[in-house]
């Protein structure tokens, strides 16, 4: 997940999304925290680094200083937050709370997604009955990116229904790839290689959003 909000209108974006739980309301104020650097903001927009009583850093079990950054946006369902990350890893038996950036794994992050939509109450009925506003919501509670996504869902339904979406995903392979790594390395460490390998049928940037956000 990154928090480079550098334009004009990233910033308003900012204070849109982020200025309820950070008791902010001008691009001015969101400057104070972005110009901190991306590890504050993310510690401010899902810990307590600018306001002790974020009810969001709450939410998310992010009890720690440094929480925040630590457990912030990963994978192709961009997992966030210390509770959901020990409960996706107590799941599928891997010790997220404890590392991580196992998320940053294409394979990890498939499981993690594929998780969190069964286990996810009410998820799987809206999905099913093509309630994107819905499934929306209880993936991450806002609209964030919600008229685009509705725009996918008609066209990937009916890729499925003529059964093209095989031949489709074989003649854009290399896009897709590319569109992932973009994804993964956006917020991976400065260490972290990107796999050769990739799972089938990744979700576009425009199709993640990050968890609680």
């Amino acid at each position: 997940e990154s928090f480079n909000y550098k334009s004009a209108g990233a910033k308003k974006t900012f204070v849109k999304e982020f200025g309820k739980r950070l008791g902010i309301s001008t691009v001015s104020q969101a400057e104070d925290i972005l110009n901190k650097g991306q590890e504050f903001t993310a510690n401010a927009i899902y810990g307590n680094a600018y306001k002790s009583d974020n009810y969001k850093a709450k939410e998310l079990g992010n009890i720690e200083e440094g929480d925040g950054y630590k457990y912030r946006g990963r994978g192709y369902i961009q997992l966030t937050g210390r509770s959901n990350y020990a409960s996706a890893g107590k799941a599928l038996g891997l010790d997220l709370e404890n590392n991580p950036d196992l998320a940053f794994d294409p394979v990890n992050a498939a499981k993690i997604a594929a998780n969190y939509w069964k286990t996810r109450p009410g998820l799987r009925d809206a999905a099913k009955a093509g309630d994107i506003n819905t499934a929306t919501k209880l993936v991450n509670g806002g609209s964030i990116g919600l008229e685009e996504r509705g725009k996918l869902f008609g066209k990937y339904l009916g890729e499925v229904k003529s059964g093209s979406i095989d031949e489709i995903n074989k003649n854009t392979e290399a896009k897709i790839a590319a569109i992932s790594a973009q994804n993964f390395t956006a917020s991976a460490p400065v260490n972290f290689k990107f796999p050769n390998k990739i799972p089938d049928q990744p979700q576009t940037q425009s199709e993640i959003i990050p968890l609680g956000s």
